[in-house]
């Protein structure tokens, strides 16, 4: 397992989740972008993340050797670690548990895993 491995791999996805959020705050507007009901919200910001999410993890795990678990876990958890950081830092507040996080969280928990198992499925049949 390597260390370098995780922190590009969070890197990577907190930069290209960062990236992704920007453009569609800039696209579909901040007002809206804030304001929205649940369906707007899950279809505006949780399914382009969530796509985008398992991409990479898919990438990552068909990438990996035999650790895919253990780095889907790093990263998240790094990942989750970094974010909570960086967002306590800007508001100057411990902000750890958002009004959105009892709908991210299993979102992105059942997307990391399907994205690990599809990666490693492909990993399996591409070295068969």
């Amino acid at each position: 397992m390597n260390i370098t491995r995780i922190v590009k791999y969070t890197l990577v996805i907190m930069l290209l989740q960062i990236a992704l959020s920007t453009l569609l705050n800039t696209v579909v507007g901040f007002e809206r972008y804030a304001s929205s009901r649940l369906g707007d919200y899950i279809l505006i910001a949780i399914m382009p993340s969530s796509v985008l999410s398992f991409f990479l993890y898919g990438v990552m795990a068909y990438r990996s050797d035999n650790y895919a678990w253990r780095y889907t876990f790093y990263v998240y958890f790094l990942g989750s670690l970094l974010g909570t950081v960086t967002v306590s830092l800007i508001l100057q507040e411990f902000y750890f548990f958002s009004e959105t996080s009892i709908i991210e969280l299993p979102v992105s928990l059942l997307v990391i895993t399907l994205a690990t198992l599809t990666g490693l499925q492909l990993q399996q049949k591409t070295n068969a």
